[in-house]
């Protein structure tokens, strides 16, 4: 597990268990108006979870899928030779993306 200096970049970007309770609706304001993009909830001065708005979501999402595309086309020219056809990436990032463009 990352550690929380990892996790935190700002010191406002944490918040405890207990002050998300209470002022849940306030965090959730800030991560939908792009002021946090994201919140580390701690307990017991540990990180337990994270929060994040949609956008950062989806862009850590886009991150994560876009190198498994690239890995499979640098295999198949690798060991295979063969060059991946453009109509085929788009293919596969359509089953791997919504109707926004965002991959799921």
């Amino acid at each position: 597990m990352k550690s929380s200096a990892a996790l935190i970049e700002r010191s406002d970007q944490s918040v405890s268990t207990s002050d998300m309770s209470r002022r849940y609706t306030h965090y959730m304001g800030l991560l939908a108006s792009g002021e946090q993009d994201r919140l580390v909830v701690m307990k017991a001065g540990r990180p337990l979870a994270v929060c994040m708005s949609i956008q950062e979501f989806e862009k850590i999402q886009s991150e994560l899928t876009m190198p498994a595309i690239e890995g499979l086309e640098e295999r198949l020219a690798t060991e295979y030779g063969l060059k991946l056809p453009i109509a085929m990436r788009k293919e596969i990032e359509g089953h791997l993306c919504d109707s926004r463009g965002t991959y799921r």
